[in-house]
């Protein structure tokens, strides 16, 4: 056996259903309804430039990750070897092992809100969750330890050009289109090698799921960013913090909801599945704002 097996088989004799019972509330930090959550809260309400940097570092990794995990193809750890991993936490294990899901979801939002946080406290804070998390996906063992450092390096990777290139652009709108075009790109590409991987069978869809879910947010994000520079430019404030707060949470609703119901409707469905991300992805680059400048910003 090797390093990730033994230390997998560490975490698997210290279990206790007190500590299960943590680990599992603490890996659904890394899961994707917080950083759309998040994305969403500044992206809206606090400040659009450090929305922008968040949903690059996470949309970006995503793309970049799942790409990874369909071309390499490694197998979980209980497929693997003799391990028993947290049943509870099955459910949220999707696609391949290789590299960590949650780990660069978790690096990226709480990553960037280190970066942006100004106590040192709160920094160390942040930090801590997101390592706090991929030790989760050691201990409930579904990944290994390469799957979350591989997944820690390129979150912090992506994250660092995700600050530069937009510290680089924001204020230069003429470059928005190399962004655009960039990022629109890559995720078409993925978009068709997954597809191209499940249509001649080398690709369970259910293993690729995540691909494409990930390039639907991809080309969401890459238009939204074009047009709501160019065409729609609302302003974060509110007339009231009442309702800044009814603004985000509708918004957040109805994001949730053309995330989730069209699952319900077309499950495992690779077309449907890129669509929804998709939309999600307009809803909250570029529809939502046009509803957010005509209905909820500040009177002159």
């Amino acid at each position: 056996m090797n390093f990730d097996y033994y230390v997998l088989r560490f975490f698997e004799s210290i279990r206790t259903p007190a500590l299960t019972a943590i680990m599992s509330v603490v890996t659904l930090l890394g899961q994707e309804v917080l950083p759309i959550f998040f994305v969403c809260l500044i992206f809206w309400c606090l400040d659009k430039k450090t929305g922008y940097i968040l949903g690059f570092s996470y949309f970006t990794a995503a793309i970049i990750l799942q790409s990874v995990k369909i071309g390499l193809r490694i197998e979980r750890p209980w497929v693997r070897w003799d391990i028993e991993p947290v049943e509870s936490a099955l459910h949220g294990a999707t696609g391949y092992s290789f590299p960590s899901g949650h780990t660069q979801a978790a690096v990226a939002l709480f990553g960037n809100l280190a970066f942006s946080a100004k106590k040192l406290w709160l920094k160390i804070l942040m930090w801590a969750t997101a390592l706090l998390v991929a030790i989760s996906r050691l201990y409930l063992c579904v990944h290994t330890p390469s799957d979350v450092i591989a997944a820690f390096v390129l979150a912090i990777i992506m994250m660092l050009i995700s600050r530069r290139v937009v510290e680089a652009v924001y204020d230069k709108r003429e470059s928005d289109k190399y962004v655009f075009a960039v990022i629109g790109i890559v995720s078409l590409g993925v978009l068709i090698y997954a597809y191209l991987s499940v249509k001649n069978m080398s690709l369970p869809y259910v293993l690729g799921a995540d691909c494409f879910k990930a390039a639907g947010a991809g080309l969401g994000f890459a238009f939204g960013y074009y047009a709501e520079r160019h065409y729609i430019d609302f302003d974060t404030r509110c007339r009231s913090m009442a309702l800044q707060i009814v603004k985000l949470v509708i918004g957040v609703a109805v994001a949730l909801a053309i995330k989730e119901i069209p699952k319900r409707i077309f499950p495992g469905n690779m077309i449907a599945d890129t669509l929804r991300y998709l939309a999600a992805g307009v809803w909250v680059t570029v529809l939502y704002p046009l509803i957010i400048k005509k209905f909820f910003a500040p009177k002159e």
